[in-house]
């Protein structure tokens, strides 16, 4: 299923459950034109709940909460931008500024960006709280534990 090279496509800002889902629909959806997931993570889209249970645990690896084996967003032509967070929005001219600088054109863009966690001040000086929400986050739990 090729991209359209004259047509800049659907950009998805966003790593987590509803950037994969996004893409899945348009690509079952039909639509043939470019699809780009940009995501400030350096790892595919997974899932997240199983990062205080089961990853945690290390009961699961990085590849069994991956929602997508490696090989389907290139099976898909789905392009993942990764470690490059979305930062801004250029509406006149249809672009989106990431934090490195650069910019992705857009046909439609998808602002699926999800949330934060919430970081306590009083908590913020401690060694031993920890923040889960990413990946990362979970590795560096795990070794701590």
């Amino acid at each position: 299923m090729p991209a359209s090279t004259a047509n800049p496509g659907v950009v998805i800002a966003g790593g987590g459950l509803s950037a994969q889902r996004c893409a899945e629909a348009l690509r079952q959806g039909g639509y043939e034109g470019s699809v780009t997931i940009v995501s400030a993570e350096d790892v595919a889209p997974y899932d997240r709940p199983p990062l205080s249970k089961a990853f945690l645990a290390g009961e699961l690896s990085v590849e069994e909460i991956t929602f997508r084996p490696a090989a389907w967003h290139g099976d898909k032509d789905v392009t993942l931008r990764l470690g490059d967070q979305a930062a801004g929005i250029k509406l006149d001219d249809r672009e989106l500024v990431l934090a490195s600088g650069a910019t992705i054109p857009y046909e439609q863009l998808v602002i699926a960006t999800g949330s934060r966690p919430r970081v306590l001040a009083a908590a913020a000086a401690f060694e031993n709280v920890h923040t889960l929400r990413k990946l990362d986050d979970a590795v560096r739990l795990q070794a701590a534990l």
